[in-house]
């Protein structure tokens, strides 16, 4: 078994990370709160992964972006997932075709 890597908060970062746990706007953002939390905790990269129901390589990687950029590193950077299939101002002119 290998080192438990930890992470030392402060008190300002702590209830930073709290204040997102608990009213950030989205569930993503919520739960990498969560486990930089249960990180701080002394917790292992398997047992954070059991309780927010993620791999323990995604765990460590939330770590290493926390530590890198702060709370903006937590959040999802534009760009991911679907592209929109409706664009309003490109598809305008056919929607009024139709």
């Amino acid at each position: 078994m290998g080192k438990i890597r930890t992470i030392e908060l402060s008190a300002a970062h702590r209830q930073e990370l709290e204040q997102g746990y608990r009213s950030g706007k989205s569930h993503a953002f919520r739960l990498r709160c969560h486990l930089v939390l249960l990180k701080s905790e002394g917790r292992t990269s398997e047992q954070v992964a059991q309780i927010v129901k993620v791999n323990p390589v995604t765990v460590n990687n939330w770590l290493t972006r926390y530590q890198a950029e702060g709370m903006a590193g937590l959040k999802t950077k534009p760009g991911r997932g679907r592209k929109p299939v409706f664009e309003p101002a490109r598809d305008l002119e056919q929607v009024r075709k139709a």
